[in-house]
């Protein structure tokens, strides 16, 4: 049931979203949704069926697209220090999560897509602290060798437009995603040969 709920929920949120008109009411039910779902959710974070945790976050993710509010709200009242959240950009068993249409997921996926959508749809500040996050952006970034083309393409095209393209970006918003560490991982992406 909570699969479903999950499920359904997000993709009111999306389809709200399409419209223009509807988006300043799809923030308010996302953040009013949240706030009074938030122990529901956190549940689903951390349960061990690993379906749950994945519409959780897909739910989180078409949150934080809503709009640059929704993302800060998110940003400023999700626990990101709860332990579920920390080992979400490394697991990678996949799971159906829609039996009717063999829709399958895995964490690390959906987890990537609530994060490139915080940092999309995020204020300033928002994307400048979620590239200060380095328990999830370097297992990321580590972990885009071995993603689907499609998954590391749409990574990179979120930092190219929230950090390259982006003229109202500052240099500590560069320095923080490009590490040394970031640097090696994405040089290794160069060696990659698609099977």
């Amino acid at each position: 049931m909570a699969l479903v709920l999950l499920r359904t929920f997000s993709l009111l949120l999306r389809i709200l979203c399409k419209r223009p008109s509807f988006v300043a009411y799809a923030s308010r039910i996302a953040k009013d949704s949240y706030t009074q779902q938030t122990k529901f959710i956190n549940r689903c974070l951390s349960a061990s069926n690993v379906a749950l945790p994945v519409c959780a976050l897909d739910l989180l993710g078409a949150m934080a697209a809503v709009d640059s509010s929704c993302a800060e709200f998110l940003f400023e009242t999700i626990d990101f220090t709860m332990k579920s959240f920390l080992g979400f950009p490394t697991n990678r068993r996949k799971v159906t999560v829609d039996q009717a249409t063999r829709v399958e997921s895995d964490q690390r996926t959906a987890f990537i897509d609530f994060y490139s959508a915080l940092l999309s749809s995020g204020k300033y500040e928002v994307k400048q602290s979620c590239l200060r996050m380095n328990q999830f952006i370097s297992p990321i970034v580590s972990g885009l060798f071995s993603d689907s083309p499609d998954g590391v393409l749409s990574f990179l095209s979120v930092i190219d437009s929230t950090i390259l393209e982006n003229e109202q970006h500052s240099k500590s918003m560069t320095v923080s995603f490009f590490t040394q560490g970031n640097i090696n991982n994405l040089m290794k992406l160069l060696e990659y040969e698609n099977p």
